[in-house]
């Protein structure tokens, strides 16, 4: 659900001379553009649209709003809602004598506490104006309990309650304010407001909080606080916004500050907000715009993820500190430099849950229906009493607890009473024995002494969460009537388990096959993705210096973060679960130690190995004697070409290991362990590692220890030759964290040079002759001014949608047989895959242990690493240059049929003489396309497995020995994404090289651009960059600033 609210304040309108009419054109043009996707659109004057209170003014002001209003109407996707406040300006006559407004503000101002409505409604008579220019606007729209001092706003967006709460400071604005000495009458606000529920609470007035008397202040800050969730102002010109918290009772509230519409002096100082909500997602975006250069220039900040406070929840029953403070910790003491105690919110994100059945529904779903964990409560189900009925499965540490917890509190925030059961805690079936726990864990959980209030509570309003349910203990069968009992007795549950409870049947009794699950709807918890990993890299970044870490730092940091966690994770090799992620973090921040063998990666695998060591063992030499098991089995599943092995096979492994090695610990003892540690997985008579980085460890570890063995040589050799299988190329990959022998390194590089051997590397410059002809029509290069963060969030999600494919092939790929025999004959994707692989592996040799290897060795092993990815490419530009006709034919074709399909076929002779020419233009411009994004991409490649500024010097001897387009390319392509600096002179040094050569040249552009949109750079720079690289700017030039969002 998105909420975007305009938030105009400090017009002044003058009843002539108005600068603003001027720029009437281009203020809507700037908010038209940003109203794509919002559900509700909210126009909210923070006061003063006039300058002196007169009619006129507001006529001049009511003519101006209904303009924007106008145009917003007709472009959003609903009718736009207007919220006013008054500000001192707004008030008539200021300058004149009047002696009985004077006195009666002296009384109130004396005794403020003693005054009513009616002497409130005398003292600001000077806003009758004003208030009938408000009432064009909010006519029969304010709830019943609107006063002179307080108008209420609620509405519905889509499934969620807002409520805008709009205070009237201005009724006592005198002609020369001073701060700290106006007053707001707290004793005639109606106490009603604070039983009030909503998803969303908003205040609003003109004058910031230091504008009142510092104890009248404390009062009125403590009723905004307790009834808003974010609180918008006006009155000093300057834009900004805050996150106040209070530190002992943990309470947030975020204030907003409204720029200058018109200011009164200075015709270009002019701004205004504009705040995207999503409450869904439980974050907001507060974007300035300013007026520059005769337009609005959009200032894009960070998105906030925004902790509702306590205070704001409408619910009679409070929840108990302890408890509250237990629903807010993470669970695995994660530790951070920046904060003595990390806590669940703050790097709690929505995973996303895939729907497996629904509710009655036996099917499974024909089609993957994935969604965010966040909406899957929806405020219709709540308020229409619909039972909710729901189990979600996942497995150990994917975060099913957490989500639990924020659902806990999300449930409870919509008045709705959610008590929380530990499936280790149920340990009968009968419903008097549940009820008894359901009273014990409500006392616990709420601030309530009576057990009357949980037993005489409406059961619509109870949510039963059962966690672990797999841990109740009682057998399968018992485990139906327990089922059975709850929901007769109780209709909102919620439940959560292991992966298993997806494929289990929980049926009453064999006789009346009456399958309980099926008034539940089944949910699965999905890994994090590209796109979530993000978001919570960056929580984890930002946590505690979300006030001052700069926009470059923070990008820097979160990029760098990103591609080692990706790294790290791989694919399937760690799971893309919260806890290793955090795990993976908290890695980082502690730091490699100096005296570690491994290589950088090789560090993160060894520190999660060893945190799951630590779980089940008390000593060092125990934990080096289980290293060496797991090295031997490891190896021993490899030799046999084994992913899982039965009791009797893994018996007789541990027989041939104590042959060989002395062991302290008995087979049971040792199996028990790695089953507890999560290191081996048992399940049906049946063991296998638990997850796919602790085999690929090992193994690359033993192999790593006998390397000098020439059986050990052999079985390397037949490794590297067979790359293009999965399982055999992260063997190779984990073994470079292991070791840098030569033979391993002399192996990697014959591997480079065998690929494509007969092939010269691609220069992208006489060779493809061809293709420059082609780009007479070269398609169009814009830069769409975007925020980094909507890019970033954009690429991820398209990553996300590439790699589940690949995940999941990779999943069901058999266990691979090192004896088979090499195929003669790799087709060209084998050949193109073995590629990529090998240059993914030397990428991280070279990246990671740079310090420990022979300047010569590295030289040789980058110069191959490139030339490879060339020669890759020069593969695919052969097939296009020897069939370029075909192709071009092929897209003729398709476009033909488009136009068709479109009612567009043309009939007149010379019509169609033209539409073939257009079509043959656009057939050519599309194939110079994808020959550009083919460059693009395989240069791109290259740079992120290669790219370090620590290999400077060794890159430059490469660079001079290959003076080739494709090479400076990437040498660029390096110097964006992985040196500090933007490479300003070297661009246009390319630019005039490139300038025979349009391929090159449009893949330069196209790095610039996405340099431009992936990390901030200072908006004259980018001004310069894209007009000397004639660059088109999709409407309004988007400036990157650092974020204001402050404490």
């Amino acid at each position: 659900m998105k909420l975007q609210i305009i938030h105009f304040s400090d017009i002044h309108f003058r009843e002539n001379n108005n600068s603003l009419i001027n720029k009437l054109d281009k203020l809507i043009d700037s908010i038209l553009n940003e109203l794509e996707n919002a559900n509700e659109t909210i126009i909210l004057i923070t006061g003063d649209s006039a300058f002196s209170g007169s009619k006129k003014e507001f006529v001049i002001a009511n003519d101006f709003f209904g303009k924007i209003i106008d145009a917003v109407n007709e472009k959003a996707k609903c009718k736009v809602k207007v919220i006013i406040v008054p500000g001192n300006h707004d008030c008539s006559r200021l300058t004149e004598v009047d002696s009985v407004r004077e006195i009666l503000l002296e009384k109130f101002q004396n005794s403020p506490k003693s005054c009513d409505l009616q002497l409130v409604n005398t003292i600001g008579k000077n806003l009758d104006n004003y208030y009938e220019f408000e009432s064009s606007f909010n006519q029969n729209t304010y709830s019943n309990n609107s006063s002179i001092l307080l108008k209420t706003f609620e509405f519905d967006v889509l499934d969620k309650k807002v409520i805008f709460y709009c205070y009237n400071t201005s009724f006592q604005s005198v002609l020369k304010e001073i701060p700290g000495k106006m007053i707001f009458p707290i004793n005639l606000i109606p106490t009603e407001i604070e039983s009030d529920s909503a998803d969303l609470r908003v205040s609003c007035f003109h004058h910031p909080l230091n504008w009142f008397e510092p104890d009248n202040r404390r009062e009125f800050k403590a009723l905004i606080e307790r009834n808003s969730d974010v609180f918008f102002t006006g009155h000093e010109h300057v834009d900004g916004g805050y996150q106040i918290k209070d530190l002992i009772s943990k309470n947030n509230i975020y204030h907003i500050e409204g720029d200058v519409l018109q200011d009164s002096v200075d015709d270009e100082k002019s701004g205004y907000n504009l705040v995207n909500f999503n409450l869904c997602e439980k974050s907001f975006q507060i974007n300035s715009f300013k007026w520059e250069k005769n337009k609005y220039v959009k200032i894009p900040n960070e998105k906030i993820s925004f902790e509702r406070s306590r205070k704001t929840i409408n619910n009679p029953f409070l929840i108990e500190d302890k408890f509250y403070f237990k629903l807010d910790e993470n669970g695995a003491n994660f530790s951070h430099p920046n904060r003595e105690v990390v806590k669940l919110s703050d790097v709690f994100v929505y995973p996303n849950l895939e729907l497996l059945k629904k509710v009655d529904d036996g099917e499974e779903q024909p089609v993957v229906i994935t969604l965010s964990s966040a909406e899957l409560f929806k405020k219709e189900i709540i308020e229409a009493d619909l039972d909710i009925r729901i189990i979600i499965s996942g497995a150990e540490n994917i975060g099913k607890t957490s989500l639990l917890k924020r659902y806990f509190l999300d449930l409870h925030s919509r008045g709705l009473v959610p008590i929380f059961f530990d499936g280790i805690q149920i340990k009968s079936t009968s419903i008097d024995d549940f009820k008894k726990l359901l009273v014990k864990n409500f006392l616990q959980q709420y601030s309530s002494e009576e057990k009357e209030d949980i037993e005489q509570l409406d059961r619509s309003k109870l949510i039963i969460i059962i966690d672990d349910f797999n841990k109740v203990k009682v057998n399968l069968r018992y485990k139906a009537r327990l089922l059975q009992n709850l929901i007769a007795y109780f209709p909102n549950i919620i439940i959560a388990g292991n992966e298993l409870m997806s494929l289990e049947d929980i049926i009453l009794d064999e006789s009346s096959s009456v399958d309980l699950y099926s008034s539940f709807s089944l949910y699965e918890l999905k890994e994090f993705g590209f796109h979530l990993k993000g978001k919570l890299i960056n929580k984890w970044n930002t946590l505690g210096v979300e006030d001052s870490i700069s926009e470059e730092e923070r990008i820097k940091k979160l990029h760098n973060a990103e591609m080692t966690v990706n790294t790290v994770t791989g694919i399937n090799f760690v799971p893309s679960y919260p806890f290793f992620i955090l795990t993976i973090l908290q890695s980082i921040e502690l730091g490699n130690p100096t005296d570690l063998s491994a290589s950088t990666f090789g560090h993160y695998y060894q520190f999660l190995i060893q945190k799951s060591f630590t779980s089940i063992l008390s000593s060092q030499r125990q934990i080096t004697e289980y290293e060496n098991y797991l090295s031997e089995f490891s190896f021993y599943l490899l030799e046999n070409s084994l992913r899982e092995i039965d009791r009797y096979e893994f018996e007789s492994f541990d027989s041939l290991y104590r042959e060989k090695y002395t062991i302290s610990e008995s087979f049971e003892t040792i199996v028990k362990n790695l089953v507890k540690g999560k290191i081996i997985e048992h399940l049906d008579g049946v063991y296998e590692y638990k997850y796919s980085y602790v085999h690929y460890y090992f193994v690359s570890n033993y192999l790593s220890n006998h390397i000098d063995e020439s059986k050990i040589k052999t079985i390397i050799s037949r490794l590297s030759e067979r790359l293009y299988k999965s399982e055999f190329s992260n063997i190779i990959l984990f073994l470079t964290h292991h070791s840098r022998d030569k033979f391993l390194l002399q192996k990697l590089l014959e591997k480079a040079q065998s690929i494509f051997k007969d092939l010269k590397p691609c220069k992208l410059q006489e060779d493809i002759s061809k293709l420059n002809e082609l780009g007479n029509s070269i398609p169009e290069l814009v830069y769409k001014s975007r925020s980094i963060d909507e890019y970033r969030e954009e690429e991820n999600k398209l990553k996300d949608e590439y790699y589940i494919e690949v995940r999941n092939a990779e999943l069901i790929e058999p266990a691979q047989n090192i004896y088979d025999e090499l195929d003669d004959e790799l087709n060209a994707i084998s050949n193109l895959n073995t590629g990529f692989k090998t240059i993914e592996i030397v990428g991280q040799i070279l990246k990671n242990n740079y310090g420990k290897i022979e300047n010569s060795q590295i030289e040789k092993l980058l110069e191959e690493t490139i030339l490879l990815g060339l020669r890759s490419l020069n593969m695919f530009f052969g097939i296009i240059e020897e069939n370029s006709e075909y192709v071009i034919n092929q897209v003729n074709s398709i476009i033909e049929e488009i136009e068709i399909a479109r009612g567009k076929k043309v009939d007149n002779p010379k019509k169609i003489e033209v539409s073939a020419k257009k079509i043959e233009v656009l057939s050519k411009t599309t194939l110079f396309g994808l020959c550009s994004q083919i460059s693009y991409s395989f240069i791109k490649k290259i740079s992120d497995s290669v790219g370090t500024e620590h290999l400077k010097a060794i890159s430059e001897k490469v660079y001079a020995k290959h003076d080739y387009n494709s090479v400076k390319l990437l040498k660029l392509a390096i110097k964006l994404d992985h040196f500090e600096g933007f490479p300003d002179s070297e661009i246009k040094r390319l630019s005039k090289e490139f300038s025979d050569s349009r391929l090159s040249l449009f893949v330069m552009k196209r790095m610039v651009v996405n340099y431009l949109y992936l990390y901030p750079t200072n908006h004259v720079q980018k001004n310069k960059i894209l007009s000397f690289l004639n660059i088109p700017v999709d409407k309004q030039l988007r400036i990157d600033q650092i974020s204001k969002q402050k404490k």
